[in-house]
């Protein structure tokens, strides 16, 4: 995939911009691309309110805790004295099992000391000095070993002695709606400030992509009016002379009214996209500005040559795997003296399996989607550079034959202006290809373009 910006006659393009959108008059600054991913994701509106949302939840749930007697999540939470208890018991289990290697050397050496004067004696075995040595390193490692095992088994009896209260007292919490939902708000923010950046440059370039577009067929269509306001002209001529009709008259005179709202309907969705990028831009409201020429592409790919991804491995389904983590660890330290409340955790350790189930499931329809979403955009790229190499051949035969007087100056024009629809067609479908490609990466990621769409 590349993108590129199309630097010759550039400053002429954007003042010719300048003129021709009325949105864009006056503008009192250029923006390119480079320029508005950047700003949109340090000032736009919807990086602001997800900073803004991510900061109230986290400080919510500290509240909360609070009211509950529970400590800074990361500090003195359950799941942290856990860690700390499963550290700790490793390093028991590694003390342990070293102090049960040095016994066992220094039972060995022992028992070589006492062969020493036996026949069974060996000439190259170590001698009585040698290991005695032997045994007192060891013996001092020993001693060494056993000391720390001894301070972390007080301290992992400490550790202990606060995590069964506090998990108690954060069952009590959890089972709080107001804390399920502050707690799903943490981990939603969490998780959408490592996929939303991605999403905003989609949208960015989606909006400014849209922008150029809706210029362009602007300014085509006011071509498109002049041409049909000089065959309006033309036909009132040949009704004088009466070689036309007045209803040939009134279709063109309507063809010039409806084309002229197009324009209109253009300005207007001009000025609601405009709006929409002024906010994903974090500009004010009335900042006048104007796009510096971009044209995005991206490769074409073979659908023999692609892999599926691993969408196990995103953001989305890796907190539904944490959840049903959770949810495990809460059953494993539920008693089963009590049956329904066992149950009822069994229950809900089956509920998240199903909801990571359903994550991936919805994963993998995105890219699926994504997949064939783009592979239309293909084929409509295709199809409309054929349509434009038709129109182009189209043109020269009708140079050909205004040259020659087969053909009046106005139908020319017209021949022209449909090679110019046919440009556009191929410009747009290049950029709703580009479009589907980025959205199919994303979905490769397991991010959906369409998650907080701005328009």
């Amino acid at each position: 995939m590349k993108a590129k910006l199309r630097l010759s006659a550039s400053l002429l393009l954007v003042l010719f911009l300048l003129a021709v959108n009325p949105f864009w008059v006056d503008a009192a600054s250029v923006i390119t691309l480079e320029r508005a991913l950047e700003m949109a994701r340090s000032q736009g509106e919807a990086m602001l309110q997800l900073d803004l949302g991510s900061e109230q939840a986290s400080l919510s749930l500290d509240m909360m805790r609070r009211e509950f007697g529970l400590g800074a999540v990361g500090v003195s939470d359950s799941k942290t004295l856990k860690k700390n208890m499963q550290a700790m018991e490793s390093l028991i289990d590694e003390r342990v099992t070293a102090i049960r290697l040095l016994e066992e050397n220094i039972a060995g050496w022992e028992e070589q000391k006492a062969s020493l004067d036996s026949d069974e004696a060996q000439e190259d075995s170590p001698s009585s000095g040698e290991l005695d040595i032997l045994i007192r390193e060891a013996e001092r490692e020993k001693t060494d070993y056993q000391l720390e095992l001894d301070e972390i088994r007080f301290a992992y009896s400490k550790v202990v002695q606060r995590y069964y209260p506090m998990k108690a007292q954060e069952d009590l919490a959890d089972a709080n709606p107001n804390m399920q939902s502050i707690q799903s708000a943490v981990d939603a923010t969490s998780d959408a400030q490592l996929i939303q950046p991605r999403v905003i440059s989609y949208n960015v370039e989606r909006l400014y992509l849209s922008l150029q577009e809706l210029g362009a067929q602007q300014n085509h269509l006011k071509d498109t009016v002049s041409n049909l306001q000089k065959m309006v002209r033309r036909e009132k001529i040949m009704l004088d002379l009466g070689m036309t009709t007045a209803l040939s008259l009134a279709t063109t005179e309507e063809a010039v009214y409806q084309t002229e709202e197009g324009v209109k309907n253009l300005q207007n969705t001009g000025e609601e996209l405009s709006a929409s990028f002024r906010r994903l831009l974090g500009l004010p409201l009335d900042f006048s500005f104007t796009l510096y020429p971009a044209e995005m592409t991206a490769d074409l790919i073979d659908v023999a040559g692609i892999t599926p991804p691993d969408l196990t491995q995103s953001i989305l389904y890796k907190r539904a795997q944490a959840n049903v983590q959770e949810k495990m660890e809460n059953l494993e330290d539920t008693s089963k003296s009590d049956l329904r409340k066992y149950r009822l955790a069994e229950l809900e350790v089956e509920e998240e399996e199903l909801n990571m189930e359903t994550t991936l499931k919805d994963l993998q329809t995105n890219y699926t989607n994504s997949l064939n979403a783009l592979l239309l955009a293909q084929k409509t790229l295709e199809n409309t550079r054929i349509g434009l190499e038709n129109a182009r051949e189209t043109l020269d035969q009708a140079e050909l034959k205004y040259r020659v007087g087969s053909i009046a100056g106005a139908e020319l024009e017209q021949i022209e202006l449909a090679y110019d629809k046919a440009v556009l067609d191929y410009q747009n479908a290049s950029d709703q290809h580009y479009l589907a490609y980025q959205a199919y990466r994303l979905a490769r990621e397991g991010i959906s373009a369409n998650e907080s769409k701005e328009m």
